[in-house]
């Protein structure tokens, strides 16, 4: 059972993770346009739009002990699920070493499935509001999306093995993504067309 779930849970992981993946839609795309050309419009060889000085966006500082709390809350939030993962597997029958396995194929996948998702969101400009679903998967997928970042990082230095990694995982769903998004264009051209 331990290797059955060790084949197949990654796999799954991954499809559920690129499975959510939406477009963006008209709207998002006349508004893409409108912001494209802003940017390179200017008057009077000024900075205007959205290169302007009004337009830039700061990030605003916790306080030290707000923040220290949030880093102990999500410290914390990291070994609880790592260690009530573990001792789950344990109880399946894993080993030593089917757990790790299982933590690092989990973050692994974890870190390039919400690339990619995060890649697709990277054109769409309407703002939506995060769900109380995504703010807790969120929560739960953060310690695996963080270990999946610090092992590709470390795996970085085996280039052979990052672009293996990366032509299976994450090559396959861009290229789905585009050949979606050439799709979608195609047919609201040919629907265009037709009204």
């Amino acid at each position: 059972m331990p290797f059955a779930i060790n084949f197949l849970f990654p796999p799954l992981l991954l499809f559920l993770l690129t499975l959510s993946l939406s477009l963006p839609g008209r709207e998002n795309e006349e508004r893409i346009i409108a912001a494209a050309k802003e940017a390179v419009s200017s008057s009077n060889g000024q900075r205007d739009g959205i290169f302007s000085e009004k337009s830039r966006v700061e990030v605003k500082k916790r306080a030290g002990g707000l923040a220290l709390t949030l880093f102990l809350i999500y410290f914390l939030a990291f070994f609880a699920i790592f260690g009530a993962l573990s001792w789950g597997l344990h109880q399946l029958g894993f080993t030593l070493f089917g757990i790790a396995l299982f933590l690092f194929y989990t973050s692994i996948v974890t870190y390039f499935g919400l690339k990619v998702r995060e890649s697709s969101r990277d054109l769409v400009i309407i703002g939506t509001k995060e769900t109380v679903l995504e703010v807790l998967f969120d929560f739960f997928a953060l310690p695996f999306l963080r270990a999946g970042s610090i092992i590709s990082a470390g795996l970085s230095r085996f280039n052979v093995l990052v672009l293996i990694i990366t032509l299976l995982v994450e090559a396959p769903f861009q290229t789905i993504l585009e050949v979606l998004e050439e799709w979608i264009s195609f047919a609201r051209e040919k629907k265009e067309e037709v009204y």
